[in-house]
């Protein structure tokens, strides 16, 4: 995935660089069965702690399922929960650190152009 978003273009290495150098973590977490099961009790959670996350992002096709939640202080977005269901797949990818919308947009973006 951070693949992906490095392959952009060369004019905006530099800005990519610049976000992941204030990212603090990366953990992600993956299953190959019983995605739709764990995404939805993943959601579940989500939903239950949305005094602190607040939706930001979400695409669906016909095989996957993507939703994007952020956690902000004083506007800043200070960590992004990514949760996504495919056929029987589920992943869950936590950034903290600070990020921008626009990084935000390349991770959705990248995503959507790997499955499409």
């Amino acid at each position: 995935m951070m693949e992906e978003i490095l392959k952009n273009d060369e004019q905006k290495d530099e800005d990519v660089l610049q976000i992941i150098a204030n990212l603090k973590s990366m953990q992600m977490l993956s299953s190959k069965v019983k995605g739709k099961y764990y995404y939805d009790d993943a959601l579940k959670v989500m939903h239950k702690n949305s005094n602190r996350f607040e939706p930001f992002l979400s695409f669906s096709d016909k095989s996957e399922n993507c939703q994007i939640m952020i956690r902000k202080k004083n506007d800043a977005i200070i960590e992004l929960v990514m949760l996504i269901h495919e056929n029987t797949h589920f992943t869950v990818i936590n950034f903290t650190g600070t990020m921008s919308s626009e990084f935000i947009s390349k991770l959705a973006g990248s995503m959507k152009q790997k499955h499409s």
